[in-house]
């Protein structure tokens, strides 16, 4: 869901142990491209990616990816999304970074 041209809510249905979860990955538009805030579950880079397409943003626009905390709906698909855009820059705060980092 498109807020405005700089800030794009998106909306991804994952499955967790056969409960349905839905998570919203959110983009807002920096100086230099985009920034994706967390990257959902592992496995789902490709929907993900697909969900930035169907808003009209070049995924290989991404800059950075910002991670809110450790939890997996929002680290799950750190390494898939880090192959497929090459010079993403992954950030957290101090504090959350050894959690992330394990």
């Amino acid at each position: 869901m498109r807020i405005n041209a700089d800030l794009i809510v998106l909306e991804l249905n994952a499955s967790v142990a056969g409960v349905v979860h839905t998570i919203h990955p959110s983009m807002f538009r920096h100086d230099r491209g985009w920034v994706l805030v967390d990257s959902g579950n592992p496995g789902m880079a490709d929907r993900l990616l697909q969900a930035i397409e169907a808003e009209g943003i070049d995924p290989g626009g991404i800059s950075d990816l910002y991670l809110t905390h450790q939890d997996i709906d929002h680290i799950g698909s750190v390494a898939d999304l880090k192959t497929r855009l090459p010079g993403l820059r992954v950030r957290s705060s101090v504090a959350e970074r050894p959690f992330i980092e394990g």
